[in-house]
C-alpha cells in the first residue's frame, strides 16, 4: 500500500537577490496512514516550509509530493484547495478564531465553504464541540474562553469534516504546560481513532509524545525513527567527532526544554511563524468559491475584501491564496 504522505527528493528554493535559500533540500521521507509523527527543528531548519508542502499551501520547486497517491505539483490551484478542505484539518498555535462568531459558528465555516447545509453544520459542529469538552459552551465567544479552551475549538474546528490528515503547527506554543498537556492528549486520542497526525514543533518535550520524529536542519532530514530513541533527542551534526558538546546539548535540552519553549515561543512564533499562521496556513477553501455571507447558507461571517474587518478572518478560513515565505 502505498503511504498516505509521501516525499521524493522534495526541494523549495527561494531567491534572496544573489542568494538561493534551500527551506527544503532534497527531502525524502513517507508517512503512513494512521502514524503519529513530528516533524522537529529550530527556527529555519525547513520545519514550516515542510507544513507548507504538506498542507498543499505550495508545491516543491523540484521532486515530487503525493498526497493519497496523487501528485500535488500537477494540481490546479482549485484542485488544491478541494484537497486541503477535504483531506487536510489544521491547528494553529494562535488558534485563529473569529472573535465575532460563537463557538458554533466558528467550528462551522470549514463547512460553510463546502456547502453544507445549516441543519447538518450545526449538527456536526455540536457533536466535535462535544467530542473536545465544550459542548456547554456553544453559545461562547472565543474572548470568553481560556487559552486551552480555545484551542479545543480550534481543534474541533479541524475536525468538523473529518479529514484523515491532522497538521498541527505549533499547538501548545501559546499555552501553559499543564493546558498544553491536555491539548497534546487530545491529539493522542485522535491518532487512536485513526487520524494521521503531524506535529510541527521545535521542543524536543513536545516531539516524544509522538511516535516518530522527523528532525531537520538546514533543510535536510538528519534524523528519521523511533521518537524515544537517544538520537532523536541530540542534534545529529553534533555526534561525529564532539562527544562533549553531545553531553552539553543532551543536559540543555533536558534542563532546559521549557525555557527554551517560552523562549522560542515568545520571540519566533510570534514574529514569522504567527505570520505563516495567519497568511498561509491552512488556505483550504475552494479558490473563488461564494463568500458565506452572499451565499444564503444562513452564517453571515465578518469578511470584506478589502475591508475592515479581514484582519480577524484567518487565511486559512478563506479561499484565497498566495505565495508562502521561507521557513
Amino acid at each position: 500500500m502505498s503511504a498516505l504522505i509521501e516525499f521524493e527528493e522534495v526541494c523549495k528554493y527561494y531567491q534572496m537577490g544573489d542568494t538561493t535559500v534551500k527551506a527544503a533540500d532534497h527531502i525524502t521521507m513517507k508517512i503512513d496512514k494512521g502514524e503519529f509523527v513530528a516533524i522537529v527543528g529550530q527556527s529555519g531548519s525547513g520545519k514550516s516550509t515542510c507544513m507548507n508542502i504538506i498542507g498543499c499551501l505550495d508545491v516543491p520547486t523540484h521532486g515530487v509530493y503525493r498526497l493519497n497517491g496523487r501528485d500535488v505539483g500537477k494540481m490546479s490551484r482549485n484542485e488544491l484547495a478541494s484537497v486541503r478542505n477535504e483531506m487536510l484539518g489544521f491547528i494553529f498555535q494562535q488558534y485563529n478564531l473569529l472573535p465575532r462568531l460563537n463557538l458554533m459558528e466558528n467550528v462551522e465555516v470549514p463547512l460553510v465553504y463546502a456547502g453544507v447545509s445549516r441543519a447538518e453544520r450545526h449538527a456536526r459542529a455540536r457533536e466535535v464541540l462535544e467530542q473536545v469538552g465544550l459542548g456547554d459552551k456553544l453559545k461562547n465567544r472565543p474572548n470568553q474562553l481560556s487559552g486551552g479552551q480555545q484551542q479545543r475549538v480550534s481543534i474541533a474546528r479541524a475536525l468538523v469534516r473529518n479529514p484523515p490528515v491532522i497538521l498541527a503547527d505549533e499547538p501548545t506554543g501559546a499555552l501553559d504546560s499543564h493546558t498544553g498537556r491536555e491539548v497534546l492528549g487530545l491529539l493522542q486520542q485522535l491518532h487512536k481513532q485513526g487520524h494521521t497526525v503531524v506535529l510541527i514543533t521545535h521542543d524536543n518535550s513536545i516531539a516524544v509524545q509522538a511516535d516518530r520524529i522527523i528532525r531537520l536542519e538546514d533543510g535536510r532530514v538528519v534524523y528519521d525513527g523511533d521518537s524515544h530513541a537517544p538520537e532523536a533527542m541530540v542534534q545529529p551534526t553534533l555526534q561525529a567527532g564532539h562527544p562533549e558538546r553531545v553531553e552539553q546539548q543532551a543536559a540543555h535540552l533536558s534542563d532546559h526544554a521549557g525555557h527554551h519553549h517560552r523562549r522560542d515561543g515568545g520571540h519566533r512564533h510570534r514574529g514569522s511563524g504567527q505570520r505563516y499562521d495567519q497568511e498561509h496556513a491552512g488556505q483550504f477553501f475552494r479558490a473563488g468559491h461564494q463568500h458565506p455571507e452572499h451565499s444564503g447558507l444562513g452564517l453571515r461571517l465578518p469578511y470584506r475584501t478589502g475591508g475592515r474587518y479581514v484582519r480577524h478572518l484567518p487565511a486559512a478560513l478563506r479561499p484565497d491564496q498566495g505565495s508562502v515565505a521561507p521557513d
